[in-house]
């Protein structure tokens, strides 16, 4: 909303520059919250009575649809009452309006549509990894089949009861660093060296590593979409939520102006 605020400031001391419904807004509420150091004051004027206006349409707007028990918030403060309220309103328009359930296909069309926002920034793996002591049992045996991944329910179950630490994603897609974490530093150091070789085995005085990498993609290729399905989702219903509330404020702007709800004196 955009307004030209011309008229002196006199002339507003006395009556209100704006009336929305039965609110009320003056010249001296506007000055009283300029900031000292306002470079362009006709702009701070406009844009206050824009929110101002935006504000008090939804306040109004909550106050007769939400149900009483939700509207019994603690007043502290008005502007904590009427923003607590408003966000109440507008939380509860969106879980009856904005589908959260987002198809594969809109999924997919965000992700080709934007592939320059899932450039990776760090490197991804398929992986099994184990960390375990090395007076752990039948260690020749876990050697064996968690590199060949010839039987997966030993090295789950042994991994269950003697690992330290283990993560079996030789099907999802996880970010490297979230592995290096449980490595010793002089290892973690080599972590060029550790995506170039599918099978590694690392010790230090007490432990055994295991680390079996079946797929890897580094920095600067394109994230699978599995990666980032359940982001872009929260995107694009985050997206529908504002398209929705802007929609919606428009939509109470000009409702007003049409029941002469809303005055604007100049």
């Amino acid at each position: 909303l955009v307004f030209s605020l011309i008229s002196c400031k006199n002339r507003f001391q006395s009556e209100p520059i704006v009336e929305l419904y039965d609110q009320k807004l003056y010249y001296d509420e506007i000055i009283n919250d300029l900031p000292k150091n306002e470079i362009d004051t006709n702009y701070f004027i406009e844009n206050y009575i824009g929110l101002w206006i935006r504000e008090n349409l939804l306040l109004n707007n909550a106050k007769i649809n939400l149900p009483s028990k939700q509207k019994q918030i603690d007043r502290k403060t008005k502007d904590y009452y009427n923003r607590l309220l408003i966000h109440r309103y507008q939380k509860e328009l969106i879980s009856q309006k904005i589908d959260t359930n987002i198809s594969a296909k809109k999924i997919l069309e965000y992700y080709i549509g934007n592939k320059e926002n899932f450039v990776l920034k760090n490197e991804i793996v398929k992986i099994n990894f184990v960390s375990l002591k090395k007076s752990a049992p039948n260690l020749e045996k876990l050697r064996t089949v968690f590199f060949d991944n010839s039987d997966v329910d030993f090295i789950k179950e042994y991994c269950n009861q003697f690992a330290d630490k283990f993560y079996l994603f030789d099907t999802t897609w996880v970010y490297f660093n979230e592995i290096l974490q449980y490595l010793p530093n002089d290892i973690v150091k080599e972590r060029k060296y550790l995506t170039n070789i599918k099978n590694n085995i690392f010790d230090d005085e007490e432990n055994f590593y295991f680390l079996k990498i079946f797929e890897k993609k580094r920095v600067g290729e394109l994230s699978p979409i599995a990666l980032v399905k359940e982001n872009i989702r929260s995107t694009i219903v985050n997206e529908n939520k504002l398209r929705y509330l802007n929609e919606l404020d428009n939509q109470l702007y000009m409702q007003a102006i049409n029941d002469n709800k809303l005055k604007i004196n100049r």
